[in-house]
């Protein structure tokens, strides 16, 4: 090989090297952007978990809220019928005397319409 074409490899090559470096030293920065990219990911995760626990922590509190208000439900429910109960009951006692009262006048109605009926 003559010495000009060894001159003309050795530089080339050196420029490739050198290019080579180049790239390297870009792909370093590629992956040190890689990096933080993937650290802010663990930090978008760790707030996802923290918005996770805290919407349980809700479906909790609405839980317990749901119960509660169920019961407090139901004990106006009871006290509302007992209540009904308790005044129909009279009620109930006033109808029956009532009626008692009216079917009594409807016989005696009867027995002078009856009379009237025979005096006639």
């Amino acid at each position: 090989m003559d010495q000009e074409l060894k001159q003309y490899l050795e530089t080339n090559f050196a420029r490739m090297d050198a290019r080579f470096e180049q790239i390297d030293g870009r792909f370093e920065q590629i992956d040190g952007r890689f990096e933080q990219i993937d650290g802010r990911f663990e930090q978008i995760d760790g707030r996802f978990e923290r918005i996770d626990e805290r919407f349980a922590e809700v479906d909790r509190r609405a839980e317990a809220l749901e119960e509660r208000l169920i019961g407090r439900i139901e004990k106006v429910e009871t006290s509302l019928l007992g209540a009904f109960y308790g005044w129909a009951r009279p009620m109930e006692i006033r109808v029956n005397g009532m009626t008692s009262t009216v079917m009594g006048f409807d016989e005696r109605l009867a027995l002078a319409e009856q009379r009237i009926s025979e005096g006639a």
